[in-house]
């Protein structure tokens, strides 16, 4: 940040990129967590606080009231979606949502600049206020039983966690990944936090309850229940406590595999089940998308690589009308039509300058 706009731009990406990398630590971690909690009590009444983004109130100067620092927000909602939602302990325990607190009044990013020491303020400003704390306090009050009620314990599972894994190293097949363009139609990424949808997390996870997935022992068959009724009308992706399932007019298509939606994104399936393990690239009937332990992401910008090729992508989509260069943490690549070209090489003008490639990699810039 010192460095003045260019250095605070840079400060913001590396911390997006931080916490996106913490989000995916944080599923594992937590999910280890109430293993251990369970283990040592398994009916123990557990009540789980979700986060808020500490940096919210950061504006980008005083006349400007753009929130800079909402740009944390999808790291932060992901983390509240892991525990209201996706976390397979879910079932167990009460999530309370406190996404919407008060916070304390931020220097803006123009104020940091120019005076640095204001940069320690963020260390008191990110936390709650008094009236803050009061809004946790009357959240958590609001979850638990009131005195006359009786508190019932949830029976243990042992459903195993969905762990996340980094996609290979190794180099892939050159072959296309697509004889098509992809469609113009944009997929929405839609939340299941406080944004877009209009319902906080706790909201959605309450709706989401009466949505499960189970065997029908009048035909041995897997459909998505609404209450005690097969919901023959739901398409989209449901749950139980062995995994989120692709629902075809009420029931599991177990040949499902590509990327399908739910209200909280869009989800890479393979075997009817969704894969929080994988990552790649992968098509849908709108396009090839980017899809980190899982999941679309629609703020990756860079090359990425499948079993067809390394391809450049931007707001999360191949974008096959790409030519010129691109960069991911290997370097920087020859891209012709969305597609890294091995085969290409000697030099290459663009965006004013000369890049020298080999093997469509730049080896130099003039």
């Amino acid at each position: 940040m010192l460095n003045g706009l260019y250095g605070t731009t840079k400060t913001l990406a590396d911390l997006a990129a931080a916490l996106l990398e913490a989000e995916v630590d944080f599923r594992i971690n937590f999910k280890a967590i109430t293993d251990k909690i369970y283990a040592l009590n398994p009916d123990v009444d557990l009540y789980v606080i979700g986060v808020y983004n500490g940096a919210k109130e950061i504006k980008v100067s005083s006349d400007i009231g753009l929130q800079v620092g909402k740009l944390g927000d999808a790291a932060f909602l992901a983390i509240n979606n892991y525990m209201a939602n996706l976390c397979p302990n879910r079932s167990k325990y009460h999530y309370v949502d406190v996404w919407n607190i008060t916070l304390g009044e931020a220097p803006s990013l123009l104020d940091m600049i120019q005076n640095v020491g204001l940069i320690s303020a963020l260390m008191t400003v990110d936390h709650p206020t008094e009236v803050g704390h009061a809004e946790i306090a009357k959240e958590i009050r609001a979850q638990l039983p009131k005195v006359s009620e009786k508190t019932e314990t949830t029976p243990k599972t042992t459903t195993k966690a969905a762990e996340t894994t980094k996609a290979s190293d190794t180099k892939s097949n050159d072959t296309k990944a697509s004889d098509t363009k992809a469609s113009d139609t944009k997929s929405t990424d839609t939340k299941s936090s406080n944004n877009s949808s209009g319902t906080t997390a706790s909201e959605s996870t309450k709706t989401e309850a009466t949505r499960w997935v189970k065997k029908n022992p009048a035909d041995n068959k897997w459909y998505c229940y609404k209450g005690d009724a097969i919901e023959y009308s739901y398409t989209g992706i449901a749950k139980n406590e062995y995994g989120w399932w692709r629902i075809v007019d009420g029931e599991v298509d177990f040949n499902a595999k590509g990327i399908y939606k739910n209200e909280y994104g869009w989800w890479y399936v393979e075997g009817g089940k969704v894969q929080f393990d994988h990552t790649g690239v992968d098509k849908n009937q709108y396009g090839w998308w980017r899809v980190k332990d899982g999941k679309v992401d629609f703020g990756a910008n860079g090359v990425f690589k499948n079993q067809h090729g390394w391809w450049y992508v931007e707001g999360g989509r191949v974008d096959f009308g790409f030519t010129g260069i691109a960069s991911n943490e290997n370097g920087s690549w020859y891209i012709k039509n969305g597609k890294v070209d091995f085969s290409k090489n000697g030099s290459v003008k663009f965006r004013g300058k000369t890049y020298t490639i080999k093997n469509g990699k730049v080896t130099k810039v003039a």
